[in-house]
């Protein structure tokens, strides 16, 4: 019998392990459950953020800009490219 299958980051209960939202963020892109993989790599730049671990907040940043972009919202791929700029320029 197989692992019951995690709907979203909540049930998942991860707490802050940036590994395993990562992971689980992009196994939802493998799914093609974009919404859902936002909200994980949302919540792992807030940890990012946090502990002011800019490189990672900066790459997260582009993964939610790329989920943006295959659910067609331009808009909001070019914003999360832009927080992605300004989290570089923090890490130096």
């Amino acid at each position: 019998m197989g692992l019951p299958e995690i709907k979203n980051l909540e049930e998942a209960g991860l707490g802050e392990d940036k590994q395993a939202i990562y992971d689980l963020g992009n196994n939802f892109v493998e799914e093609k459950k974009f919404n859902e993989a936002i909200e994980c790599f949302e919540k792992l730049k807030e940890i990012c953020e946090k502990r002011r671990e800019y490189e990672l907040a900066a790459r997260t940043c582009e993964k939610i800009g790329d989920c943006y972009s295959q659910l067609g919202r331009e808009d909001k791929r070019k914003e999360y490219y832009k927080f992605a700029e300004e989290f570089y320029k923090k890490r130096d």
